[in-house]
């Protein structure tokens, strides 16, 4: 290629277009095939099932213990309180401490060394007590541990179950708490989805900000590589078939493959762009949406929540009067006690019996009790008034555009799973970043390692630009 080739912006184009092509076409390539395998599969990690099997069903009978004298106690500030069993014991779990409910002694969290997370995993998978053995301790993540609810668990102790499965377990040494699991078949969907997808090679994703700048930069790389390949498409192709080949008259000047290829590249050109751009939108390049999907401000989940949890009237007789109402229909292994417009309630979601499939799909039986009034018994959604009603005082002085029920998702609120409550009030507000909220009227408890279930789903107009593209 000569200097004159060079300058001249149609051959430029053309070049730019067959190198860029050449250097990322097998990274696009491979793109493209893991987010299909994405659709269906994902990265290895502990289930609702793996996480409760090893619990027993919640005994409050040896309960003594307020829960507020309990925090008291040990001087806990409780924004949250959590029960359940360990060894055999009724637990309330503040945050990260745990107190006792038949004594008030504090959970004592010692951790985990080698031997005793090999035994940890010997209480978990008895029938392979004599296969289980010490693999290694990470001080940081390997490729099944990167994602940041493992990171912040570092270090760990890797234990291999010697099963036919080629089971691994990762018990966090400050908590001893299992905190990952893979086996042969989940790291096989996971490379071939969320490794290649996501680009999560170990080297490259350890370091947060270089990940960032590759799919940021690659993304746009491809960006240009798909708009070059759409100028070149337009302006080589005639509207009258004047080109020959083998005989026959065309609208393309190639033959073969690449009279395939310029075809192909007008009809989806711009599909393929969109998708290769949104790359980069996940990551919210150089803080362009910042605003993107937000939480809620202070005095917005104050006014949900009705200020700070009142853990003064949560007593013993009370809990004990709620759970036996769940019982009525389900044995939980864990209750959590929510706040909700200044009110109590005991919720708690059905655990995976053991007939339940390892990954769960769909909503969970899901069931709350109004402390105040056991007796009323259990009921599984909020009125809807009431509902309505927060969504007018969400936002002081905002008018409201439209409040909607829906009973399907939208472009915002969807979920590959199924796992989403549905139905949802959404509100589109007439604010200056035109921001959408999602209200669940069922207050469904959603895992603690991924979304808190009092926090609704804001929308603003930024992250809707940026979700246009990753939807």
């Amino acid at each position: 290629m000569n200097a004159r080739k060079l300058l001249d912006w149609r051959k430029l184009l053309i070049y730019t277009h067959r190198w860029m092509g050449i250097a990322f076409g097998l990274l696009f390539l491979s793109w493209f095939v893991s987010g299909i395998a994405f659709m269906y599969w994902g990265m290895p990690n502990i289930s609702t099932k793996e996480r409760l099997d090893h619990l027993k069903p919640i005994d409050l009978s040896t309960a003594r213990i307020a829960p507020a004298d309990a925090a008291r106690a040990h001087d806990v500030r409780a924004a949250s309180l959590r029960i359940e069993m360990k060894d055999d014991r009724p637990v309330y779990v503040f945050g990260r401490n745990a107190v006792y409910a038949d004594t008030g002694e504090r959970v004592d969290v010692s951790g985990a060394d080698r031997d005793q997370a090999v035994e940890i995993i010997r209480k978990r998978a008895p029938e392979h007590a004599l296969t289980i053995r010490y693999d290694t301790y990470l001080e940081d993540s390997d490729q099944w541990t990167l994602q940041s609810a493992q990171r912040n668990q570092m270090p760990v102790h890797r234990i291999s179950v010697g099963d036919p499965r080629d089971t691994y377990y990762y018990v966090a040494e400050r908590t001893g708490e299992i905190v990952m699991k893979t086996d042969r078949v989940s790291r096989f969907k996971g490379f071939w989805s969320g490794v290649l997808h996501w680009v999560y090679f170990t080297p490259l994703r350890k370091h947060t900000y270089g990940w960032n700048q590759f799919i940021i930069w690659g993304s746009f790389a491809g960006g240009l590589m798909c708009l070059t390949g759409i100028a070149v498409g337009v302006w080589r192709l005639s509207l009258k078939a004047r080109f020959r080949r083998k005989g026959q008259h065309s609208h393309s000047p190639y033959s073969g493959l690449m009279r395939w290829h310029h075809y192909s590249g007008l009809l989806f050109g711009l599909m393929t762009f969109t998708w290769i751009i949104s790359g980069a939108f996940s990551v919210n390049p150089f803080g362009m949406f910042s605003s993107g999907r937000g939480g809620l401000s202070r005095e917005q989940r104050e006014l949900l929540t009705g200020g700070r949890l009142k853990l003064e009237s949560v007593t013993v007789d009370g809990l004990r009067a709620g759970l036996a109402k769940i019982c009525e229909h389900f044995m939980p292994k864990q209750i959590d006690v929510q706040q909700f417009r200044g009110q109590l309630y005991l919720t708690a979601n059905r655990p995976p019996g053991k007939d339940d499939p390892e990954e769960r799909t769909g909503p969970i039986e899901y069931r709350m009790v109004w402390l105040a009034r056991p007796g009323q018994g259990t009921f599984t959604s909020f009125d809807h008034a009431a509902m309505e009603e927060i969504a007018d005082q969400l936002m002081p002085g905002v008018a409201v555009q439209d409040k909607v029920w829906l009973t399907k998702y939208d472009n915002y609120y969807r979920s590959r799973d199924n796992s989403r409550p549905l139905p949802v009030l959404r509100i589109r507000y007439l604010d200056e970043t035109r921001t959408w909220a999602y209200l669940d009227p069922n207050r469904r408890h959603h895992d603690a390692r991924t979304r808190q279930p009092d926090e609704p789903m804001v929308v603003r107009s930024s992250s809707r630009i940026r979700l246009a593209f990753l939807v």
